[in-house]
């Protein structure tokens, strides 16, 4: 600022007050820009950062996230790209499937599956899950890709008594992932057998105050939801294939970082999904313009409101944020629907967001937090039945129906206790610290 100027007139204020802001953002992207490429690549010069990314924990998606607690409350939807960029850079180690087909694995599609964390049939608790190691140029035994059918609408349908409801666009399906700093904690901690969930709740509730599961400030945990595609429709989407060689598109990521408390939201949608925008709209302050785009819902139960919502442009600083990182191009065919790191805003109205595919039939009430809040188990290592869901009397076609809607809003407290907090006692159910994968651990052979 010019030391010249003293007292500038309202307009010159405002002016450079709006000038700051720009400037301050900018002045974020590139801290982050920086801090990625110290953290990523070894010899951080004017070359774009390598794919096999390295750094001092193992971890550099970790080391990145545990570091950035205030950028992912202050600038959400920034950071959030910022994790995006680095968990979908292609993976070193890549694989050949059935068909001598090449896979596409970017580096979260390199992480532990649900199917490696929680065995269906753990043989003993000595059995313990490994991490999946990259050897070099060999490349790492690769986890089988069989996708699964989304649990959560799966429950959904049950809870509903909805048969109707499709599970996924197009008969494609999803599959749960998370880093090593999430993979251990669950390992070492015994989380990954129903035996051990229930040891852990003895210990969390064994004095007069209850302990409370804490994931490591670096973990993140990945859902993507994927659909059948053709080999002319590459160009289209992020592809890979899976074992037997089937060819799929991503259409769905949620990504949850451990970056503060209660964790980070962000879920990105293929950019052609017709219903991208339903009810709560698109809102995305850092990488694409226009920054919102309005639902064309009015109904609560309508889905796929009308004609696909427009992309929108890629902003310049997303487009230098895929430079630097040497994102593909199949990439920029996602767009941010929303960030969450909050039940209510400044206001006190509720904060919905949701992916149109893998909430699809409750996308309306959809919370991410409020849902994952429920997460918990008892003394059995059984899972809270709610699953995050509740009964709600709606208008359906004139006549009074139940149906069922995501938890919203601020945790209820009745999910853990019964008649209301205590000051001392045990909870019917633990937290989760909000990872429902742990609903997966199974029961030890008897």
């Amino acid at each position: 600022m010019n030391e010249n100027i003293i007292k500038p007139n309202k307009k010159e204020e405002k002016d450079f007050k709006v000038q700051l802001s720009k400037k301050a953002g900018a002045i974020f992207m590139l801290l982050v820009i920086v801090v990625l490429c110290y953290r990523c690549c070894p010899k951080c010069d004017d070359k774009k950062p390598e794919a096999n990314i390295t750094s001092a924990s193992g971890d550099p998606v970790a080391d990145f996230v545990e570091a950035n607690g205030s950028a992912a409350i202050n600038e959400p939807d920034s950071f959030n790209w910022a994790v995006f960029c680095l968990v979908c850079q292609t993976a070193s180690c890549q694989s050949e499937v059935a068909g001598g087909h090449q896979t596409n694995d970017a580096i979260w599609e390199t992480w532990a599956t649900d199917e490696l964390t929680f065995p269906d049939s753990p043989a003993t608790q000595k059995d313990v899950p490994k991490w999946p190691i990259c050897d070099g140029n060999k490349g790492p035994k690769r986890q089988i890709k069989h996708l699964r059918k989304s649990k959560q609408q799966e429950i959904f349908r049950h809870i509903s008594h909805n048969q109707n409801l499709a599970l996924v666009v197009n008969g494609g399906n999803e599959e749960v992932r998370r880093n090593k700093s999430s993979f251990d904690f669950i390992i070492q901690n015994k989380l990954w057998y129903v035996e051990g969930c229930k040891e852990y709740y003895s210990k969390a509730t064994e004095g007069e105050k209850t302990t409370f599961m804490r994931f490591p400030k670096g973990a993140v945990e990945v859902k993507a939801v994927w659909t059948p595609i053709k080999e002319t429709d590459k160009n289209k989407y992020h592809w890979n294939y899976d074992d037997s060689g089937h060819l799929y598109g991503l259409v769905g990521l949620h990504i949850m970082t451990k970056a503060i408390p209660n964790w980070t939201w962000a879920t990105w949608e293929w950019e052609d999904n017709p219903g991208r925008c339903d009810y709560m709209g698109c809102h995305d302050s850092f990488g694409v313009v226009p920054h919102n785009v309005a639902s064309k819902c009015t109904d609560p139960l309508q889905t796929h409101c009308g004609p696909p919502y427009p992309s929108g442009e890629m902003s310049s600083a997303l487009k230098e944020m895929f430079k630097k990182f040497g994102l593909k191009d199949d990439w920029t065919h996602y767009r941010l629907k929303g960030s969450q790191t909050d039940w209510i805003d400044a206001t006190g109205r509720i904060i919905n967001v949701g992916n149109s595919v893998t909430e699809n039939g409750f996308i309306g009430s959809s919370s991410c937090i409020t849902c994952h809040s429920v997460a918990s188990f008892n003394n059995t290592g059984a899972v809270n039945p709610s699953i995050g869901f509740t009964p709600v009397v709606v208008n359906v076609k004139g006549k009074p129906d139940t149906v069922q809607f995501s938890q919203e809003g601020p945790v209820n407290d009745t999910n853990f206790w019964k008649n209301g907090v205590p000051v001392t006692g045990k909870p019917t159910y633990l937290p989760m610290d909000f990872v429902w994968a742990i609903f997966n651990a199974h029961n030890l052979p008897k």
